[in-house]
């Protein structure tokens, strides 16, 4: 027996890969027609299929981003009100209810602008889900530094967190539908 032809290797697995140049964020157009060559001399390609696309991301505006961290403000301080008023996760008065709320929005919004800025391309490849966890430590950070705030039960924090979360993301949905049937259905958004 011919010991090459025993060991159930495909051929696509023997073929050479070209470098990895995924690194490079922007690739100028000549960069991309050298690396499609490259790609097709290794024998990567099946007959000129490769398509690229190249996605622009539009920044919002400064009223765009001013308005969105308002509602956000609001959302999240009414969020908190209700919740903690219903499950009682912590000894508090008013005030340390109102800042708390104030901290964690805004813990958030910086660190999701901080990831947006730097690390884009993590972001789009993650479709979003970076931004779980920037959450889970905006809450945690918002919960130890909040003064007055007082933690009574670790299982209705938990449960604050969840439903809270939960009915916030419900809320964005609820407040994205107009730019999502619009994408939907192809037409500009307003």
């Amino acid at each position: 027996m011919d010991k090459e032809k025993n060991t159930g290797e495909t051929p696509e697995q023997n073929t050479p890969v070209p470098p990895d140049e995924k690194e490079t964020p922007d690739l100028s157009h000549e960069q991309l027609e050298k690396l499609i060559q490259r790609y097709r001399e290794a024998g990567g390609s099946e007959g000129g299929k490769i398509k690229t696309a190249r996605v622009r991301i539009k920044r919002p505006s400064w009223k765009q981003l001013l308005l969105s961290l308002l509602v956000s403000y609001l959302v999240d301080l009414f969020l908190t009100v209700a919740l903690s008023g219903y499950l009682g996760f912590a000894e508090h008065d008013w005030l340390s209810i109102v800042l708390f709320s104030l901290i964690f929005t805004t813990t958030e919004a910086l660190l999701r602008m901080v990831v947006i800025r730097f690390v884009t391309k993590l972001f789009m490849m993650s479709f979003g889900m970076i931004s779980i966890p920037i959450t889970i430590l905006s809450f945690v950070f918002a919960t130890l530094v909040t003064p007055g705030l007082v933690i009574e039960s670790t299982g209705r924090l938990i449960l604050f967190f969840i439903i809270f979360m939960i009915i916030r993301l419900l809320f964005r949905i609820f407040m994205m539908r107009k730019s999502i049937i619009n994408q939907l259905r192809g037409t500009k958004n307003d």
